[in-house]
């Protein structure tokens, strides 16, 4: 899957994709049990993907928050902060999902 601004991944096993000047790479740590079907395991996979993808552009917009509120830009930080809490919750709710397949 591609996204502007950001490469394409390899969704196998663990992936790296670069933007804002550095690059992440990502191992991934649920997998679907052995059984499993490979629509169960594609599932994982992108739910790993997003889990993994998601929290650090989670962790970008927190550190954008802060040095906006360095620069005098409450406003704007508050309102960064409140969306930062919102994909934070989301992200816990990939993470259980995960849980869940994982366990089945």
């Amino acid at each position: 899957m591609m996204h502007e601004g950001h490469h394409h991944h390899d969704h196998d096993c663990c992936h790296e994709h670069t933007h804002g000047g550095h690059t992440h790479t990502h191992e991934h740590s649920h997998e679907a049990s052995v059984g499993a079907s490979e629509p169960v395991k594609r599932a994982v996979t992108m739910l790993n993907y997003m889990y993994s993808h998601n929290s650090d552009h989670t962790e970008e917009l927190a550190d954008m928050g802060k040095k906006l509120r360095e620069l005098g830009e409450n406003a704007a930080a508050d309102e960064i902060d409140a969306a930062v809490a919102a994909m934070r919750e989301g992200n816990a709710k990939l993470h259980d999902a995960l849980h869940k397949i994982s366990a089945e």
